[in-house]
Formats: C-alpha cells, structure tokens, sequence
C-alpha cells in the first residue's frame, strides 16, 4: 500500500494497521482510478513480485513491514538478486541489508547530498539514493555518479526531459 489509509486507493476508509488481510483483500483497489479496473483487489508483497515481467527489478518501498517480513518473501520469490529495496528511515534500510547483504539498497531522502553522507550510505551498502527533485543539481548528479551509485527523483512527467538530460537514473 502506498499510504497509511485506503482512503485515496480503495472503495474502503481507514488505517491499513487496523484492517486484516481479508478484509484488505475485499476491497475494490481499481474503481478510484478508472471503470476499466472495477473489481481490482489489493494484492500482497508476493504476489505483486510475481506480477512483474520477467527481468523487471521490483523497487521495494517499504511504508511498516518488519525488515525481517521483508527480506522473507524477496527470498522465497527469489527476487534477491533484481530487487532494490528503499526506504526513508535508514536504520530501517541498514537493518534489511544487514539481514541480506545482496540487496540493492536505495536511500531516500532530501536536502544537501554531501560527500561524506554518500560515503557513510555506501559503508553500509546503500547503491543508490531516491533524492528529492528540489535538491538534484548536476553537481549532485556528479557527486552520486563519481560515487558508481545511482540517482532516483520522482517527477511529473513534464520535468521527465530536464532530469534525463541531468542524468538522473
């Protein structure tokens, strides 16, 4: 689930903590983006690894699951190797890579992205950072990259252009 509430993605309202799995799975995850996906369900962490097309890396963003439940089914997917798992909180991240260290890890953040931040996330095993577009400059882009780590932005697809041309991964 990409909020902590169904509220904006299903036909249901409240905490994604306080509902169970069925009652998850009951609800209607389609209808709120277009008629053409009525009857949609919310699938799990594993099922949804298995609906990506061969060869495509999940990017594993990571809201409340334990990194243990985390590490658990990129294992029995046997999606180890492709997977790049993200998060915000970095001791969250430290802890999946530590419980397996041949995940790709992605940090994200915002503000300045110092030298020495880069080398602290890479002493950790972090390959890349998901960087707030506000402060993705091409001297940012030239610090990451020297670093052999990739750089991630979300942006509107109108900004798609000038962050390719930055060099944005």
């Amino acid at each position: 689930m990409p909020d902590a509430t169904v509220d904006r993605t299903t036909d249901g309202s409240g905490a994604v903590s306080n509902l169970t799995l069925v009652q998850l799975q009951a609800l209607d995850a389609g209808s709120t983006f277009s008629p053409a996906f009525a009857g949609e369900r919310i699938p799990t962490f594993a099922e949804a690894l298995r609906a990506l097309p061969p060869g495509l890396p999940p990017l594993v963003d990571c809201k409340a699951a334990a990194p243990q439940a985390v590490v658990d089914v990129l294992r029995a997917e046997r999606a180890l190797d492709n997977a790049i798992v993200a998060y915000g909180s970095w001791d969250y991240l430290f802890e999946v890579g530590r419980l397996e260290p041949r995940l790709a890890l992605c940090a994200a953040g915002s503000g300045e992205l110092a030298t020495n931040t880069l080398a602290m996330l890479q002493s950790y095993g972090v390959h890349a950072v998901a960087w707030d577009k506000a402060f993705v400059t091409p001297e940012t882009m030239a610090r990451v990259h020297s670093r052999g780590m990739r750089l991630f932005v979300a942006v509107e697809t109108a900004e798609i252009p000038v962050f390719l041309d930055m060099g944005v991964d």
